[in-house]
């Protein structure tokens, strides 16, 4: 995590070659495991953001996220979102090519790829997966991505997020958008009547806040699960503006930071799926034993 320069995420396009992606993060699991078993000691910048805080990120991918993007192979797995339900996708054909790949790491990298082995780089954003580890770990307890994952996983985002239906108490039809979709994120959190909730229990014991109180507004789980929205659903919607600019239909996410959550899975999916009106595909490449036998 954060190892790749400051200005990496924002060069020009540029050629490159790819390598498989799935190929590719076990040769770094290999490297990395080679290294911690060791005598010899390790490149301090290499392991020192990961291990420190033990965010489990050692295939962060940020020093090679330019590179080399993991172009998905045979022996990954993919996944997409339908009819409410995760189910298997398939690989990149001849049909779908060139396709949009983005690489979720530390920052974001989008790549248009022709082939599997020639690729270019289009753009990038800052704002990927250290981004919401970073901003997680200065707001909550969790200090793992497994346990932020966790946390989000049990919580209710509409306790910090404004909704539609907060504002217009039913779906706003006339540009289709739900009651449970986000208005604003952590709004909530700046209105005046939580204010005051939520310093006191930021400030106090738990026993004293729910003495003066009744309980926190919001609770870790809601916060995870807010900042783990917002910042899947920036992704695919930043995705479905450059495959719309580079007329791609098709859309494969991966990244260490993808991780085969079902939230994020689903948080991806369902981005594309409106911010395209339904025009484009989004695909998930990710490892199947993250998925619980109720969403595959």
């Amino acid at each position: 995590m954060g190892l790749s320069p400051p200005n990496l995420a924002n060069r020009g396009a540029s050629s490159v070659e790819a390598q498989d992606g799935c190929d590719q993060v076990s040769q770094q699991k290999a490297s990395i495991e080679a290294a911690s078993n060791s005598d010899q000691p390790s490149e301090p910048h290499a392991f020192e953001g990961s291990l420190a805080l033990g965010m489990q990120d050692e295939l962060d991918g940020s020093a090679t996220d330019y590179l080399s993007p993991p172009i998905p192979g045979p022996d990954c797995d993919i996944f997409t979102y339908k009819d409410d339900k995760i189910i298997p996708s398939t690989l990149p054909t001849d049909l779908t090519r060139p396709y949009l790949l983005v690489n979720i790491g530390s920052g974001v990298s989008f790549f248009q790829v022709f082939d599997n082995r020639r690729c270019e780089r289009i753009t990038g954003s800052s704002f990927g997966g250290s981004a919401l580890c970073g901003l997680l770990l200065l707001l909550t307890k969790a200090r793992t991505f497994d346990e932020m994952l966790e946390l989000a996983d049990k919580g209710d985002n509409s306790n910090v997020d404004k909704l539609i239906g907060d504002i217009y108490g039913v779906d706003y039809t006339r540009i289709g958008m739900k009651m449970t979709a986000v208005a604003s994120t952590f709004c909530k959190a700046f209105s005046k009547e939580h204010r005051s909730q939520y310093h006191l229990a930021r400030t106090t014991s738990e026993n004293e806040a729910s003495e003066t109180s009744g309980k926190p507004p919001f609770s870790d789980s809601d916060i995870c699960h807010s900042l783990v929205f917002a910042l899947f659903n920036n992704v695919g919607q930043l995705a479905t503006l450059q495959s719309r600019v580079h007329d791609n239909a098709d859309i494969y996410f991966t990244g260490p930071y993808v991780r085969g959550h079902p939230l994020i899975i689903k948080t991806l999916c369902i981005a594309v799926r409106y911010y395209s009106g339904g025009e484009k595909r989004a695909h998930v490449v990710s490892d199947p034993s993250f998925i619980s036998e109720g969403d595959a």
